[in-house]
């Protein structure tokens, strides 16, 4: 290809909307197979609610059990090089096969985001905004792959077919790259994730000079006023100086994840912490925020929040609050069976609790939560609330949250509250 080819306008337009598609498609697969990196839900809200974990938590966000997110990246990656090749290469028949190959790779990609379109925007609750943007991408891309073929077929009109072997021998440099390039992500995530999500205090405290800075910059986050007053729905010491309210969905893996970071940093500091367990889950049929009901677990949402609630009534609050999350690990997940067996379990009535579920008061607490949830303007599930400061939304990174932890026994009870860090042990 010469350097007045026609086709270097759309070679350059395409690995532009490539590349911002591998940048999109990776902060996806980061999303969805290591949460408790990439917790942020920046660019994904809609509603309020991350839409982005919203996929990662549906039976739609998979194909054979592999996240749809990294074939995305492995086919942006791919057709990056492909464009990359179609500017370096200058034997007519070779960029005639090329051509043909961009095209072919675009409508297989734009047919297959149309179909993971319909998906979006009619089975989940609430779209995954980040898949929206990489719609765009892939249109972009097929604008482009069609100007080049095109191009190529006005300007190598006699260049001759190659066999299927040859346009293959092509491909492979391509597809080589895409491989590398989701290697290199995988690698570089997994590391990252490992470093991110290391315990910052197991055996091994804030230390004590750097607590006053900490706070400092804790207590520079928004502060909001929301009152426990008449919740039954928590876990803790009744003289606890840590006041925690977490806003969750019971069919959502990152809420799930984080109650087990709770509990670790109540296990870690016994008797300060006291966490209260609002809901906000993620189905119209009880949340009028949401405003759609939810095709993928039906009442399964509404129904362990109401549960949950109920829990509190029984005093078996936090063994079955916690017993409905473990029900995501069930094929059936929170049926009506299962709610039953987990209120037994913990040693609950079930005829009662199947009677309040169905209360008015039951629904007046539940939509209390939800108006809590709007007025802090909650962005995603999950959310703390961590003595009046407004964390950013999602599972808190776990060596922050338990150097914050330290940072607040240390402010309250000094030197001898982290002296009895290892008789608690």
């Amino acid at each position: 290809m010469n350097a007045t080819s026609p086709n270097k306008p759309f070679a350059y337009a395409g690995l532009v909307f490539t590349l911002i598609g591998i940048g999109i498609s990776g902060l996806l697969v980061c999303k969805h197979v290591f949460p408790e990196f990439c917790s942020s839900s920046y660019g994904c809200t809609i509603g309020g609610v991350d839409g982005c974990s919203e996929l990662g938590s549906s039976r739609y966000s998979k194909i054979f059990g592999i996240p749809i997110a990294i074939p995305g990246f492995f086919f942006y990656a791919t057709s990056f090089a492909l464009f990359g090749l179609t500017l370096r290469e200058t034997n007519k028949d070779k960029s005639a096969a090329l051509a043909s190959l961009l095209f072919t790779v675009a409508v297989f990609g734009a047919v297959f985001d149309v179909v993971l379109g319909y998906i979006n925007f009619t089975k989940l609750v609430v779209p995954c905004r980040l898949c929206i943007y990489t719609y765009f991408c892939t249109a972009g891309f097929l604008i482009c792959a069609i100007g080049i073929y095109v191009m190529s077929k006005k300007q190598n009109q006699n260049a001759k077919s190659l066999s299927v072997k040859e346009e293959a021998r092509i491909m492979m440099p391509a597809a080589g790259a895409g491989l590398a390039a989701t290697a290199v992500l995988f690698v570089f995530l997994f590391g990252a994730s490992k470093i991110s999500g290391k315990p910052g205090a197991s055996g091994d405290l804030l230390p004590p000079d750097q607590t006053a800075d900490f706070l400092k910059d804790f207590r520079a986050l928004s502060k909001v006023d929301i009152s426990t007053a008449g919740l039954d729905g928590y876990e803790g010491d009744e003289n606890a100086y840590i006041i925690i309210q977490k806003f969750a969905d019971f069919m959502c893996p990152h809420c799930y994840h984080t109650s087990k970071e709770l509990q670790k940093a109540q296990a870690r500091w016994p008797g300060r912490i006291r966490i209260y367990y609002r809901h906000f889950p993620l189905d119209g049929a009880c949340n009028p925020v949401v405003q759609r009901k939810d095709p993928n677990y039906g009442p399964m949402r509404c129904n362990g929040a109401k549960a949950a609630l109920c829990g509190g009534e029984q005093k078996i609050f936090p063994a079955l609050y916690h017993g409905i999350f473990e029900l995501q690990n069930e094929p059936e997940g929170i049926s009506i069976p299962n709610l039953q067996a987990v209120t037994e379990k913990s040693g609950g009535n079930w005829v009662k609790l199947n009677a309040c579920m169905n209360s008015p008061k039951t629904m007046a607490a539940l939509l209390r939560d939800v108006k809590d949830a709007e007025a802090i303007k909650l962005n995603s599930t999950p959310t703390l609330i961590v003595q009046d400061r407004l964390l950013p939304p999602g599972t808190p990174d776990e060596k922050y949250f338990m150097s914050l932890m330290d940072a607040l026994v240390f402010e309250k009870e000094g030197a001898k509250g982290y002296e009895s860090y290892g008789r608690s042990k």
